[in-house]
């Protein structure tokens, strides 16, 4: 068929249309894209893999930064002053922990929303972007309550086991990453049809 159909092609004689539906029906083995789309592809490899070491660089030192200035010792002064009670403290200073990381994030992930609607890969505006942030923060914030909060009640029921819980929440934390944030968090920011 092959040869038949090349020589079709070449000014040969007609193509048998039994030929012509073999080559229609066939599966497409293999894709190749063309060179500009392959250059676009490798650029936004290149661009994609260099924002991700960049964003782990940037929280890593954002940490040190915090712990250097000593911004969790000054939280935890305003949270005390709040509160005497623990579990008030812990319900005022996961959130002002997490929404200040939150907060300096915000510049890089709004590059990172630029890049991804340079490389067309969202059509998402600014305001829904920007609203599916704030939802995101809101979450975060809201999980990062429950766990910071069980991870005390483990350390002082039992300070010298306080590792094993932290394991053991850790591993509350990746289930519910893996089962429960597709049902529950994802419906948030996509509409599933």
């Amino acid at each position: 068929t092959t040869i038949m159909l090349a020589s079709a092609l070449m000014g040969g004689s007609e193509l048998p249309v039994t030929a012509i539906n073999e080559v229609q029906n066939s599966p497409i083995i293999e894709y190749h894209l063309s060179p500009e789309k392959l250059h676009k592809a490798g650029q936004l490899y290149h661009a994609w893999i260099t924002l991700y070491i960049a964003n782990a660089a940037f929280n890593i030192l954002l940490l040190l930064i915090m712990l250097k200035f000593r911004l969790g010792v000054t939280f935890r002064n305003w949270v005390e002053q709040v509160s005497p009670r623990k579990l008030i403290q812990v319900f005022s200073f996961t959130p002002l922990l997490l929404g200040t990381i939150g907060l300096f994030n915000l510049p890089l992930q709004a590059f990172r929303h630029h890049f991804m609607s340079h490389y067309e890969l969202s059509l998402q505006s600014w305001s829904s972007w920007l609203l599916d942030y704030i939802k995101l923060g809101i979450a975060g914030i809201t999980i990062g309550i429950l766990f910071v909060g069980l991870f005390y009640v483990f350390v002082r029921i039992s300070p010298k086991r306080w590792w094993f819980y932290g394991w053991l929440i850790s591993a509350m934390i990746i289930i519910f990453l893996v089962f429960i944030k597709p049902v529950f968090i994802d419906p948030l920011f996509n509409k599933f049809d």
